[in-house]
Protein backbone atom coordinates (compact mmCIF):
# COMPACT_ATOMS: atom_id res chain seq x y z
CA UNK A 1 0.00 0.00 0.00
CA UNK A 2 1.06 3.70 -0.74
CA UNK A 3 0.94 7.24 1.46
CA UNK A 4 -2.70 7.55 2.74
CA UNK A 5 -4.64 9.86 0.46
CA UNK A 6 -3.51 13.42 0.70
CA UNK A 7 -1.48 15.56 -0.60
CA UNK A 8 1.52 14.86 0.83
CA UNK A 9 1.17 11.18 -1.15
CA UNK A 10 1.50 12.99 -4.62
CA UNK A 11 4.61 13.14 -6.40
CA UNK A 12 4.61 15.04 -10.36
CA UNK A 13 5.55 12.83 -12.98
CA UNK A 14 7.37 14.85 -15.46
CA UNK A 15 8.27 14.19 -18.07
CA UNK A 16 5.55 11.29 -19.25
CA UNK A 17 7.59 8.49 -20.53
CA UNK A 18 7.11 6.90 -23.62
CA UNK A 19 5.79 3.15 -22.53
CA UNK A 20 3.77 2.24 -24.97
CA UNK A 21 5.71 3.55 -28.14
CA UNK A 22 3.82 2.52 -31.45
CA UNK A 23 0.99 0.26 -29.56
CA UNK A 24 -2.92 0.80 -29.74
CA UNK A 25 -4.72 2.11 -27.02
CA UNK A 26 -7.95 1.43 -25.83
CA UNK A 27 -9.40 4.42 -23.33
CA UNK A 28 -12.72 2.88 -21.36
CA UNK A 29 -14.68 5.94 -20.77
CA UNK A 30 -18.09 6.22 -18.71
CA UNK A 31 -20.92 6.12 -21.44
CA UNK A 32 -23.68 3.91 -21.02
CA UNK A 33 -22.57 1.92 -23.45
CA UNK A 34 -19.80 0.83 -22.47
CA UNK A 35 -21.23 -1.85 -20.15
CA UNK A 36 -23.53 -3.19 -22.88
CA UNK A 37 -20.10 -3.99 -25.25
CA UNK A 38 -19.98 -7.64 -24.92
CA UNK A 39 -16.37 -7.24 -26.44
CA UNK A 40 -14.13 -5.74 -23.53
CA UNK A 41 -12.72 -9.05 -22.52
CA UNK A 42 -11.45 -9.44 -25.83
CA UNK A 43 -9.37 -6.13 -25.97
CA UNK A 44 -7.14 -7.87 -22.91
CA UNK A 45 -3.77 -8.48 -23.77
CA UNK A 46 -4.45 -7.17 -27.44
CA UNK A 47 -4.05 -3.70 -26.52
CA UNK A 48 -2.98 -0.91 -23.70
CA UNK A 49 -5.66 -0.61 -21.70
CA UNK A 50 -6.87 3.16 -19.92
CA UNK A 51 -10.09 2.65 -17.65
CA UNK A 52 -11.41 6.62 -16.81
CA UNK A 53 -13.12 6.97 -13.47
CA UNK A 54 -15.25 4.03 -12.35
CA UNK A 55 -14.25 1.92 -15.57
CA UNK A 56 -11.78 0.18 -13.47
CA UNK A 57 -14.82 -1.43 -12.47
CA UNK A 58 -15.55 -2.53 -15.92
CA UNK A 59 -11.63 -3.55 -16.67
CA UNK A 60 -10.01 -4.12 -13.51
CA UNK A 61 -7.12 -6.04 -15.62
CA UNK A 62 -6.67 -2.03 -16.76
CA UNK A 63 -2.90 -0.97 -17.21
CA UNK A 64 -3.93 2.16 -15.94
CA UNK A 65 -6.77 4.39 -14.14
CA UNK A 66 -7.06 7.96 -14.81
CA UNK A 67 -9.33 9.78 -12.92
CA UNK A 68 -8.53 14.31 -12.55
CA UNK A 69 -11.08 14.96 -10.46
CA UNK A 70 -10.16 15.15 -6.54
CA UNK A 71 -13.74 14.33 -5.49
CA UNK A 72 -13.75 11.69 -7.49
CA UNK A 73 -10.56 10.23 -5.36
CA UNK A 74 -12.34 11.34 -2.15
CA UNK A 75 -15.71 9.21 -3.46
CA UNK A 76 -14.35 6.32 -4.35
CA UNK A 77 -10.70 5.76 -2.24
CA UNK A 78 -12.43 2.99 0.04
CA UNK A 79 -10.20 0.21 -0.36
CA UNK A 80 -13.60 -1.56 -0.50
CA UNK A 81 -14.62 -1.01 -3.47
CA UNK A 82 -12.41 -2.87 -5.56
CA UNK A 83 -9.95 -0.19 -6.08
CA UNK A 84 -6.89 -0.85 -3.51
CA UNK A 85 -6.64 -4.59 -5.23
CA UNK A 86 -6.09 -3.23 -8.93
CA UNK A 87 -4.39 0.11 -8.13
CA UNK A 88 -1.97 -1.80 -5.46
CA UNK A 89 -0.21 -3.14 -8.90
CA UNK A 90 -0.96 -0.34 -11.07
CA UNK A 91 -0.48 2.80 -11.76
CA UNK A 92 -3.36 5.58 -11.08
CA UNK A 93 -2.82 8.46 -12.78
CA UNK A 94 -4.41 12.15 -11.87
CA UNK A 95 -3.51 15.54 -12.90
CA UNK A 96 -4.79 17.48 -9.92
CA UNK A 97 -4.97 17.10 -5.92
CA UNK A 98 -3.55 13.70 -5.24
CA UNK A 99 -2.79 10.43 -3.63
CA UNK A 100 -2.61 7.13 -2.53
CA UNK A 101 -2.69 3.45 -3.48
CA UNK A 102 0.06 2.38 -5.41
CA UNK A 103 2.22 4.57 -7.18
CA UNK A 104 0.38 7.94 -7.85
CA UNK A 105 1.26 10.64 -10.00
CA UNK A 106 0.55 13.84 -10.41
CA UNK A 107 0.59 16.10 -13.77
CA UNK A 108 0.87 19.30 -14.61
CA UNK A 109 -1.83 20.68 -17.01
CA UNK A 110 -3.23 23.64 -18.75
CA UNK A 111 -6.18 24.58 -18.43
CA UNK A 112 -6.95 26.65 -21.49
CA UNK A 113 -5.10 25.73 -24.16
CA UNK A 114 -7.14 24.44 -27.16
CA UNK A 115 -5.96 21.03 -28.60
CA UNK A 116 -3.71 18.33 -27.33
CA UNK A 117 -0.49 18.81 -25.30
CA UNK A 118 2.25 17.97 -27.37
CA UNK A 119 4.82 18.65 -24.69
CA UNK A 120 5.78 15.74 -21.92
CA UNK A 121 5.49 18.11 -19.43
CA UNK A 122 2.00 18.45 -19.06
CA UNK A 123 -1.38 17.90 -20.58
CA UNK A 124 -4.59 19.91 -21.74
CA UNK A 125 -8.12 19.82 -20.16
CA UNK A 126 -9.88 19.02 -23.17
CA UNK A 127 -13.00 20.77 -22.04
CA UNK A 128 -12.84 19.34 -18.68
CA UNK A 129 -13.47 15.82 -19.92
CA UNK A 130 -11.57 12.88 -18.44
CA UNK A 131 -11.53 10.98 -21.28
CA UNK A 132 -10.00 13.60 -23.88
CA UNK A 133 -6.74 14.00 -20.96
CA UNK A 134 -6.62 10.17 -21.20
CA UNK A 135 -6.16 10.67 -25.07
CA UNK A 136 -3.86 13.08 -24.45
CA UNK A 137 -1.83 11.19 -22.13
CA UNK A 138 -2.05 8.19 -24.40
CA UNK A 139 -0.50 10.00 -27.41
CA UNK A 140 2.38 11.44 -24.97
CA UNK A 141 3.11 8.07 -23.68
CA UNK A 142 3.87 6.82 -27.31
CA UNK A 143 0.34 5.60 -28.77
CA UNK A 144 0.08 5.00 -32.11
CA UNK A 145 -3.48 3.91 -32.52
CA UNK A 146 -6.85 5.02 -29.92
CA UNK A 147 -9.61 3.33 -29.59
CA UNK A 148 -12.53 4.98 -27.57
CA UNK A 149 -14.98 2.76 -25.74
CA UNK A 150 -17.94 4.28 -23.59
CA UNK A 151 -17.35 7.88 -25.31
CA UNK A 152 -20.98 8.01 -25.74
CA UNK A 153 -21.30 11.89 -24.89
CA UNK A 154 -24.79 11.83 -24.33
CA UNK A 155 -27.49 9.86 -21.53
CA UNK A 156 -25.67 8.72 -18.42
CA UNK A 157 -23.01 6.63 -16.79
CA UNK A 158 -23.02 3.18 -17.05
CA UNK A 159 -23.03 3.06 -13.62
CA UNK A 160 -25.89 5.64 -13.08
CA UNK A 161 -25.11 8.85 -11.29
CA UNK A 162 -22.94 10.42 -9.52
CA UNK A 163 -23.00 10.80 -5.31
CA UNK A 164 -23.23 14.42 -3.93
CA UNK A 165 -20.82 16.54 -4.20
CA UNK A 166 -19.87 15.21 -7.21
CA UNK A 167 -21.28 16.54 -10.68
CA UNK A 168 -23.14 14.64 -13.49
CA UNK A 169 -23.09 15.48 -16.63
CA UNK A 170 -25.61 17.11 -19.06
CA UNK A 171 -26.52 18.61 -22.49
CA UNK A 172 -23.66 21.93 -21.63
CA UNK A 173 -21.10 19.52 -21.06
CA UNK A 174 -21.41 16.79 -23.82
CA UNK A 175 -21.73 20.23 -25.91
CA UNK A 176 -18.46 20.95 -24.74
CA UNK A 177 -16.95 18.60 -24.44
CA UNK A 178 -17.57 17.26 -28.34
CA UNK A 179 -16.00 20.57 -29.52
CA UNK A 180 -12.68 20.26 -27.15
CA UNK A 181 -12.47 16.61 -28.33
CA UNK A 182 -13.33 17.85 -32.24
CA UNK A 183 -10.29 20.90 -31.80
CA UNK A 184 -7.80 18.07 -31.08
CA UNK A 185 -7.92 16.72 -35.02
CA UNK A 186 -5.33 19.09 -36.10
CA UNK A 187 -2.76 18.01 -33.22
CA UNK A 188 -3.79 14.26 -34.32
CA UNK A 189 -2.69 14.46 -37.65
CA UNK A 190 0.62 16.25 -36.80
CA UNK A 191 1.42 12.96 -34.04
CA UNK A 192 0.21 10.99 -36.93
CA UNK A 193 -2.17 9.01 -34.52
CA UNK A 194 -5.15 7.49 -35.48
CA UNK A 195 -8.59 7.51 -33.33
CA UNK A 196 -11.17 5.26 -33.81
CA UNK A 197 -14.66 5.71 -32.06
CA UNK A 198 -15.79 1.77 -30.54
CA UNK A 199 -18.48 3.77 -28.25
CA UNK A 200 -21.60 1.71 -29.57
CA UNK A 201 -23.76 5.02 -29.60
CA UNK A 202 -22.10 8.17 -29.81
CA UNK A 203 -23.05 11.86 -29.97
CA UNK A 204 -18.79 12.40 -31.07
CA UNK A 205 -18.93 12.20 -34.52
CA UNK A 206 -15.26 13.72 -35.53
CA UNK A 207 -13.36 10.33 -35.70
CA UNK A 208 -14.36 7.15 -37.91
CA UNK A 209 -16.71 4.92 -36.28
CA UNK A 210 -15.66 0.45 -36.40
CA UNK A 211 -16.78 -1.70 -34.12
CA UNK A 212 -14.89 -3.02 -30.99
CA UNK A 213 -15.46 -6.75 -32.51
CA UNK A 214 -13.99 -5.76 -36.05
CA UNK A 215 -10.89 -4.20 -33.97
CA UNK A 216 -10.18 -7.11 -32.03
CA UNK A 217 -11.65 -10.18 -33.98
Amino acid sequence: MGPPFGREGARLWPPIPRLWEGQTVCIIAGGESASEEASLEKIRGKAKVIAVNNAFRLAPWADLLYACDAKWWDEYRDPQDGLAAWTETRIPIKVSLTATIGEVHRLPYDADAPGLSLDPLRLHTIGGNGGGQAMNLAILMGASRIVLIGFDMQGEHWHGRHPHPLTNPGADNFEKWIDAIGKTAPDLAKVGVEVINASRRTALNCFARRDLAEIFP
